[in-house]
């Protein structure tokens, strides 16, 4: 990011984390370099675990928010999900990132018909949006987390994935 480090007091990532094909915490590890100790980042991404993406597999339809291409170039650009998060998911990378007291919730939004629970299991976390807030607590801890990542590596400042 073009912003000098601790810089800034606050930065939202709306919608935006699903879209990441290749790195998705070093978004973060960049939020944390940009951020003064104890800025807040602000961050939404679709709940992989909602109602409305279990209804959608027991339905034979894939679960993801946006799982379709385009053939027409001005539709598809960063359009569609490249991989979407459970609640879990979203704290493991923010704490790896460096942040902490880390408060997530989740909410539906524009869904139509509701999907409703499913008898036998929890209801905790089930709705459509993953809403996360959290504080910069130091410099990251992980260069990557399991099970987001296939490794769980340390962070090494000045030192790029390879």
């Amino acid at each position: 990011l073009p912003f000098a480090n601790q810089s800034g007091d606050g930065v939202m990532i709306c919608e935006v984390l699903e879209h990441f094909t290749l790195d998705p915490l070093h978004c973060l590890i960049e939020a944390n370099r940009i951020l003064k100790p104890g800025g807040f980042i602000v961050l939404t991404t679709p709940n992989a675990a909602s109602w409305f993406s279990i209804h959608k597999a027991l339905n034979n339809e894939h679960p993801s928010r946006w799982a379709v291409y385009s053939v027409n170039e001005a539709n598809r650009k960063n359009h569609i999900h490249a991989r979407e998060y459970l609640v879990s998911e979203v704290a493991l990378l923010l704490d790896g990132a460096g942040f902490g007291g880390i408060e997530t919730f989740t909410r539906d939004y524009a869904i139509n018909p509701p999907h409703r629970p499913i008898e036998g299991f929890s209801t905790e976390n089930r709705e459509e949006t993953i809403f996360a807030r959290a504080y910069k607590m130091g410099p990251p801890k992980k260069r990557s987390v399991k099970p987001v990542y296939l490794d769980d590596v340390d962070f090494v400042p000045g030192v790029k994935p390879s």
